[in-house]
Parts: structure tokens; C-alpha cells; sequence
């Protein structure tokens, strides 16, 4: 494997010798806006932060409670933390004593019928947010969609793609479909490291406990833990739902993948066809079928794209081709302010050229069930010494893997930095090295010994922590010129939402039979 990656990286040093550090980033983290005694706070999303629907960098997710925070994209590591450090300052310190939430996982949650769902308005854009939401109330409960992560988007410049292609000999004009879709084959692959490295969900409240298929421990009266979990957000516990296991996604190439989610999205499901879409003229659902729109469909990574206006991404998609990839399965990393660190930054980089510049081959419907099957196995028990993983037709042990794929990283990291003039990338690399040998190191160890060591109880310690970080953020130093962007920002997302609000609007069941119409 290393040999692989070694002349990957040498035919596009040759190319271009800084190439590699050309590759853009950004981050959307999602954390739960809580009271200032840990509970979530219900109130409406707050005027001082803008209108959701319309601004640039600060929105809501699934509920008024539940904000995402989104970066614009960089080539600089420091240049992006600055921006999310900054930005989470603007928020907290607009947010009143309201607290960004530390963990992924929630940890007091008041009944689903006083889980705010999110409001956009009255236009027909809102609405079909609106309704989108309330059909995922219908279908999973409010409590699953109040699970917070990280989202990293990723591009890589289209020189790096050229090369990917006539390295692998690959005679295509569709240069960024292919090495994307090559890249999320690869990640399906590998994926189960980055949950054993950043995992920081082993605690979940008891009411997330839908079985007991596994043997928790209890931690207080109110949550329980798995001794070797990893990311039980990413389990059957958390974000993940029975009824899309029947969904099959193709990750081989652009077609059969917009196929599979355009079937879904078509397919009416029985158990939702029963919720129906009106109830005495109210409606419940966008459609009845499998998934209501692709956004729907909680896979780990996607292909993405810049749409149009009222564009569906699966439509844009379809057209245009995948323009950069979004990486899902990252938890909020309760131990930084920002919800992650740049040592996880650095690794990302590292990581996702690994899967870019790997093996090219095909990904089958059985070697994608083993690939899930790691996932899974990894996020309920990764820190098990004795944990084995399919590895093809064999089995072998998660560390023996981990470092073989940690050997194979050392290439692209050491060619960072010397594109870089630094030594942060095989610095990042040994960080994670010493997780791998020593579990103890991990998140989501250090977050179960933590809380142990605190004898408080857990949502207390988590509140703990969460205040620690609102202090942290209001201690750093203003950067005037991002801040009166955020300002401008927040100034403008009311003039446009009030554009649209004024807006002449077609009847909604028109405009939504024209925004369905797209996925033809």
C-alpha cells in the first residue's frame, strides 16, 4: 500500500512540486444551543445570529435549537481555524447565557412535542424546509435528529484528478466523477479508522437504548456506555434508521449512484405511506416514499456539488458531476471549543488524498456490506484489543490494520510538508499513531475516564465543559474584519429573507410539484 501511495505522490510531485497543499477545505458543525443549566433551550433561533434561510455562515439544522455553523473554504489550516474560532465567538457571544453544547450526543432532551422543529418562514422555499423536517419527526422522532457532528468538505485542485487518471491509465473526459467516486470507494474502505481515532460519543442517554443488543454499563442513573465504544452516534443507537437498510447505494460511479437515490426517492415505503402526506389538510411529509428528498439518506459521505437556486443536489449532481465530497462521520470533539482540532484537520488532508490516491477498483454490493459491517463493529466496540476486522476474505486485527494504513499515510504527509515548509503533517500522523498503540488516548476513552474521575453526573460534567468553552471563546481577541463580515452577513440574511418573504409565491402544492418535477 505504501509503495502504491509513494508513486502516486512522486507522479504528481512531478507535475507540479506544490500541488498537494492546493487542495480546499471547509467545515460545517452542527451543536445543540443549550440554557445555561445544561438544558436545551427551546427558544425561538436567536435575531441577533440573522434569518437561517438566507445567511452565508450561521443556520439551523434539523430544529431552532440545533445550530450549524459554516465556514467558507481554504487552502491554510490556520486560515480556517481562525474563521471557525472567530465565528463561534460571534455566536456565543450573541447568543445571551445560551451555551454551544460540547458532545454529538444530547444529554438532557425535554419530550419530542417541546423539541422546537426549525422556521424559515412563510415562502415556499421555508415551507418545503419546514415540511422536510416535520416528515422526520413522522418517520425517526425528534430525539434522533438532535444528534450534533462535523461535516468536512474536501476538493481536491483538478491538476491532482488529471494526474489520479493517467496514473491509473484511465481513458475519461469525466475526470472529477471518476477520481471522486474512486476516493468515496476507498473511504468506504478505510472509513472505520476515523471513527476509532475521533469517535467521541460512547455515552448516550438511556432513552436512546432501543434494545439491548449490547452489554452497557451504567455510568449514572441517566446514562449508560459501552466499555470499547468509539462513536455510538454513528451506531444503530444513534443517526442510522432500520428502514434505509434496504437502501443501496453504488458508489461506483456517478449514474448508479443518483440512480439508487432517485429510486429511493420515487419508491413509496408502506409504514410512511400510513403517516401519509396530509393529515386534515396539514401536511406531514414531503412525499411518502423511502426518502422525501436525498438529503434524507444518512450515508457517511457524499458527492456534492454547488446548485442553482431551488436546485435539488441529486439534480445538480445529474448534471454537472460532483464538484467535492463531504465527509459526515465525524463527532464533535468535546475537548475543543470549535468542535475540532487542527491535529484532526491536518490528518483529514492526510487521509482522504490516502483514499484518492489508493486502489481504483470497484466497490461490490458484498465487499460493501463487509465495509459497513467494520463501521459498525468499530463505533460499538473499536478500543477491543481483540477486535478483527474483514480485510477482503481474511480477517485481521484492527491495530495490525491501522498501522499498516497509518505506513502508507507517511508519503503524503511527509510531501506536505515539504510542499508546506512545516512539520505539522507527520506530526499529525504520529498523534495518531500513539491512539492506535495506546486506546486510552482516544476521545472517546478520555471521555469516559474524564467523566468518571469528575464523580458528578454526566450531563453535569458535559455542562461543565461547555462552560469552559464559552469562556475559552469569549477570551479571544477580535479579528475586526471578520467580524463585521459576520455582522454584514447577519445584516444581510434578514434584507434577503424579507425579499423572499415579499416575494410573489406560486400555490406551495404547484411549487412543490415543480421541485419533484427536477428529479425526473
Amino acid at each position: 500500500m505504501r509503495d502504491l501511495i509513494k508513486a502516486q505522490i512522486n507522479h504528481i510531485t512531478s507535475v507540479n512540486e506544490s500541488l498537494l497543499i492546493g487542495v480546499t477545505k471547509g467545515i460545517e458543525r452542527e451543536t445543540l444551543r443549550c440554557n445555561a443549566d445544561g438544558t436545551l433551550a427551546t427558544s425561538n433561533h436567536p435575531f441577533s445570529l440573522g434569518k437561517p434561510l438566507t445567511h452565508k455562515y450561521i443556520t439551523t439544522d434539523y430544529s431552532e435549537s440545533l445550530l450549524e455553523l459554516i465556514s467558507p473554504t481554504f487552502n491554510d489550516n490556520n486560515q480556517l481555524i481562525t474563521f471557525l474560532s472567530q465565528l463561534h465567538y460571534f455566536v456565543t457571544t450573541n447568543i445571551d447565557d445560551n451555551l454551544i453544547w460540547a458532545t454529538s450526543m444530547p444529554t438532557s432532551l425535554p419530550k419530542d412535542e417541546l423539541i422546537p422543529i426549525a422556521q424559515y418562514g412563510t415562502s415556499n422555499q421555508a415551507k418545503m424546509k419546514r415540511i422536510y423536517r416535520e416528515g422526520l419527526a413522522q418517520r425517526y422522532g425528534k430525539q434522533m435528529q438532535m444528534i450534533a457532528g462535523v461535516h468536512y468538505n474536501i476538493s481536491f485542485p483538478r491538476e491532482i484528478l488529471q494526474s489520479i487518471v493517467k496514473f491509473w491509465d484511465i481513458k475519461t473526459k469525466d475526470i472529477e466523477n471518476y477520481s471522486y467516486f474512486a476516493t468515496m470507494r476507498n473511504f468506504q474502505r478505510y472509513s472505520w479508522m476515523l471513527i476509532y481515532l475521533f469517535g467521541a460519543s460512547p455515552v448516550i442517554h438511556k432513552n436512546f437504548i432501543t434494545n439491548e443488543d449490547y452489554n452497557f454499563s451504567k455510568l449514572d442513573d441517566d446514562f449508560r456506555y459501552l466499555k470499547y465504544a468509539t462513536s455510538l452516534r454513528m451506531s444503530d443507537y444513534g443517526y442510522q434508521t432500520q428502514s434505509q437498510q434496504g437502501i443501496t447505494i453504488n458508489y461506483n460511479d456517478i449514474e448508479n449512484y443518483t440512480e439508487n437515490l432517485l429510486k429511493a426517492i420515487k419508491q413509496t415505503h408502506l409504514p410512511y405511506e400510513k403517516i401519509g402526506v396530509f393529515n386534515n389538510g396539514v401536511f406531514q411529509q414531503l412525499n411518502d416514499s423511502l426518502l422525501q428528498i436525498e438529503n434524507e439518506f444518512y450515508n457517511t459521505i457524499r458527492p456534492k456539488r454547488t446548485c442553482y437556486y431551488k436546485e435539488p443536489q441529486l439534480s445538480g449532481l445529474k448534471k454537472y458531476g460532483a464538484e467535492y465530497i463531504e465527509v459526515r462521520c465525524l463527532d464533535c470533539n468535546p475537548f475543543s471549543a470549535i468542535g475540532i482540532d487542527k491535529d484532526t484537520i491536518l490528518f483529514l488532508d492526510i487521509f482522504l488524498l490516502f483514499c484518492a490516491l489508493g486502489d481504483n477498483s470497484l466497490l461490490s454490493s458484498t465487499e460493501l456490506e463487509k465495509c459497513n459491517n467494520n463501521f459498525q463493529q468499530v463505533a460499538h466496540e473499536g478500543r477491543n484489543p481483540n477486535l478483527e476486522l474483514s480485510d477482503g476474505n481474511s480477517k485481521v486485527n484492527l491495530k495490525t490494520w491501522a498501522l499498516d494504513i497509518i505506513e502508507a499515510l507517511y508519503p503524503i504527509a511527509e510531501a506536505l510538508d515539504i510542499q508546506s515548509n512545516t512539520q505539522e503533517y507527520t506530526a499529525a500522523i504520529e498523534i495518531q499513531k500513539q491512539k492506535i498503540q495506546n486506546p486510552e488516548l482516544t476521545p472517546s476513552a478520555m471521555l469516559i475516564n474524564k467523566a468518571q474521575q469528575a464523580k458528578m453526573k454526566y450531563n453535569d460534567y458535559i455542562l461543565t465543559i461547555s462552560k469552559q468553552h464559552q469562556k475559552q471563546l469569549k477570551k479571544i481577541s477580535e479579528n475586526k474584519d471578520l467580524m463585521l463580515s459576520f455582522k454584514k452577513s447577519t445584516e444581510n440574511s434578514i434584507i434577503q429573507y424579507q425579499e423572499i418573504e415579499y416575494a410573489k409565491q406560486i400555490n406551495f402544492l404547484e411549487y412543490r410539484k415543480e421541485y419533484f418535477k427536477q428529479y425526473r
